[in-house]
């Protein structure tokens, strides 16, 4: 009987599975060792070209930093020593003119401030840098807003600072950063393609706006940024900020800035030279509000708590200098036309803190 099962047809089209393949005018070549080394070194080289343009970018025309590498190179190519040197956050930076500063106390003076987060770290960072430079300055003049002293440290805050890896091992107070987040600062501060891809890609997406990041601010050789007053700007930062106080814990110093602060009382003690610690200006609309005034005295209580461990340390603000919305660029930062006005009261506060002092010692002379 035949048998009627149809045999399987293949496809017109179908390769053949038994086929053997062959490549045609193509060689693979060995792996080696050598060739995979090769290949991943090209590979990094590239990466790092890359990566060139875009760092370039970052240290010139995006804000934070080119404040930061300006201070500090400031810092690093000053020749003489000055006799009042200003440290602190933003609202220093904003708010201490170095001309009237210096013509009030009849002395020579350097606005280093930066940003915040850790602000008073780095300022103790920068004194170590200048007391390896020269001998101590006659006094410091510390200033901060009332929120920078709160914020926690966060690895990625050293990436703007221009000085090699490893330098928060070598500068006073060390900083203990474990193997991650070494390897996070260098990738940060390396990779700008990937870690700060939003703001490296704006000369490609709108390269008409990319490079006017700092326009409208100005920022003097001896440290003070001059920028124009920006009231929207005020009642925007106001809101956020009275919002925060009001749903946030208590205010109290962070462990990074207390350490800050400890070792620039440290060497005022050490070197024998005064501080002079302040609060920055504040927009008026916050200055009533229950929250505002309830971290306001948190606030003023731990560094009259931290001056008290020092002879040679004062906190000269007893009470917030407030300033309308049309004076300031936002609710803790001054103009340009305003800034003279804070630095006039805070030189009269340091002037009124010396005269107590010359007064303490002629009393004492004056005892049989």
């Amino acid at each position: 009987m035949p048998d009627h099962r149809e045999c399987p047809q293949q496809a017109p089209n179908e390769p053949d599975p038994q086929e053997e393949l062959i490549l045609v005018g193509e060689k693979v070549g060995r792996a080696t060792v050598r060739g995979i080394a090769l290949t991943m070194v090209g590979a990094l080289v590239l990466v790092l070209l890359a990566n060139l343009p875009a760092s370039w970018y970052l240290r010139n025309y995006i804000w934070q930093y080119r404040i930061v590498g300006s201070k500090w190179e400031t810092l690093k190519d000053l020749q003489t020593p000055v006799d009042t040197l200003v440290l602190g956050d933003s609202s220093c930076m904003m708010g201490v003119v170095p001309e009237v500063l210096g013509r009030r106390l009849g002395s020579t003076s350097l606005n280093l401030a930066r940003h915040a987060a850790p602000v008073a770290l780095e300022d103790s960072w920068m004194l170590d840098t200048y007391l390896r430079k020269f001998d101590p300055p006659r006094s410091v003049v510390l200033v901060y807003a009332f929120f920078s002293l709160r914020e926690e440290f966060k690895p990625e805050s050293l990436v703007s600072i221009p000085l090699p890896l490893g330098f928060w091992n070598r500068l006073n107070p060390p900083l203990t950063l474990s193997p991650a987040q070494q390897v996070q600062v260098a990738a940060r501060k390396h990779l700008p393609i990937y870690y700060a891809s939003s703001s490296v890609s704006r000369p490609l997406l709108t390269p008409w706006n990319a490079f006017r990041e700092l326009e409208k601010v100005e920022l003097q050789p001896d440290g003070f940024l001059a920028s124009p007053a920006n009231p929207e700007s005020v009642d925007q930062t106001a809101a956020a900020h009275l919002e925060e106080l009001q749903t946030g814990a208590r205010w109290t110093l962070s462990d990074s800035n207390r350490r800050g602060l400890q070792a620039l009382l440290g060497a005022s003690r050490s070197h024998g030279f005064p501080v002079y610690i302040a609060l920055g200006p504040v927009y008026e609309g916050l200055v009533q509000a229950p929250a505002f005034q309830t971290c306001w005295r948190d606030l003023h209580r731990d560094l009259a708590d931290m001056a008290a461990t020092s002879p040679h340390a004062h906190l000269v603000t007893d009470q917030p200098m407030a300033f309308a919305r049309e004076d300031m660029q936002d609710d803790v930062h001054l103009t340009r036309t305003s800034a003279p006005r804070y630095t006039e009261h805070l030189a009269g506060q340091i002037l009124a803190f010396r005269q107590r002092a010359v007064t303490r010692r002629e009393g004492f002379g004056a005892r049989p």
